[in-house]
């Protein structure tokens, strides 16, 4: 049996003191095991697009003169490739993907460290995914990233997605 649903988080990478906004939008797909349950391990498979300034070597400016990573590029959309992990006994769920364009390939790695104690204590947790953002390229100096999931607007269409698929 495969489980999916889809996700939507917002938020901000910085880079160079500057706050660049992004969304990611992923479908999540496992093949859902007694034994993985047992483990208290669910891996999905996620696919879908990182949506941001460009933020590569490159500006793309119309303001030739401008710096890189100005924070003024247009917005472009990555395809994003990699794996939620979900620990229940560490109560972690771990977010790793690849996105990248024609020059660099970058790597999000981030963790929710789901806290109970309270309904307030385990949705701030639960809906706040602290990461980080490396290159391939080491040059390209490491960024960090905060996303976001709104309960008000995006719980409804994820909890909307979820899907049993019997093979």
């Amino acid at each position: 049996m495969k489980v999916i649903f889809k996700e939507r988080m917002a938020g901000k990478i910085f880079i160079e003191k500057k706050e660049i906004p992004a969304e990611f939008n992923i479908e999540a797909e496992s093949d859902f095991t007694p034994y993985g349950l047992i483990r208290g391990e669910l891996l999905f498979k996620i696919k879908g697009t990182l949506d941001t300034r460009a933020f590569s070597n490159e500006c793309h400016c119309e303001n030739k003169a401008a710096s890189r990573n100005c924070g003024r590029c247009k917005n472009v959309s990555y395809q994003l490739d990699g794996w939620l992990k979900i620990d229940l006994p560490r109560r972690k769920l771990i977010y790793e993907f690849y996105f990248g364009d024609e020059s660099l390939d970058f790597f999000f790695r981030g963790e929710k460290n789901v806290q109970i104690g309270g309904a307030r204590k385990l949705l701030k947790t639960m809906t706040y995914l602290p990461g980080a953002i490396t290159c391939d390229d080491d040059s390209v100096v490491p960024r960090m990233a905060v996303f976001r999931f709104d309960l008000k607007h995006d719980l409804p269409p994820m909890l909307l997605s979820f899907r049993l698929r019997f093979k």
